[in-house]
């Protein structure tokens, strides 16, 4: 019996619940509050709502990375993680795209920098973990794959 389709289903599922947890239902909601009364315009994002709405890309990003991870190791005669965290690598295990970097336009890259991740990968290649670098510099590090 092949484990990678039932895998990839239960990746997708989380991925999608993960998201519906979030509270991203790719739907805009209009709020009293939301709705501008002053001469500033309508779609005008106060500057902690922005960096909210970043983080949780970012934070989507580094799930995003981590069920490419996850999938690449399965996909292993003996499962284990790669030696990088990249598109070359990753490219056909990931479920969408690249992650943007929501702080800058370009994809998410190996970094400390805001909108960057960092991977470590465990000497015997068992374990890993994603780190994103939220908005003000803060790790963002949701669990250690194994």
């Amino acid at each position: 019996m092949k484990k990678a389709p039932i895998v990839l289903a239960a990746i997708t599922l989380a991925l999608a619940c993960g998201a519906i947890a979030c509270g991203e239902s790719g739907q805009a909601t209009s709020t009293p509050s939301s709705q501008a009364t002053s001469g500033a315009s309508p779609n005008a994002t106060p500057a902690s709502a922005q960096a909210q709405k970043a983080d949780l890309r970012i934070k989507e990003g580094v799930h995003a990375i981590s069920v490419g991870l996850q999938s690449w190791a399965t996909s292993q005669s003996t499962p284990h993680y790669p030696p990088v965290a990249n598109p070359v690598t990753l490219g056909k295990y990931m479920t969408g795209p690249w992650p943007v970097n929501p702080l800058t336009g370009a994809d998410m890259k190996p970094g400390s920098e805001p909108g960057d991740y960092t991977y470590r990968v465990a000497a015997d290649k068992k374990s890993c973990t994603v780190t994103g670098h939220l908005s003000d510099g803060s790790p963002y590090s949701p669990q250690v794959l194994q």
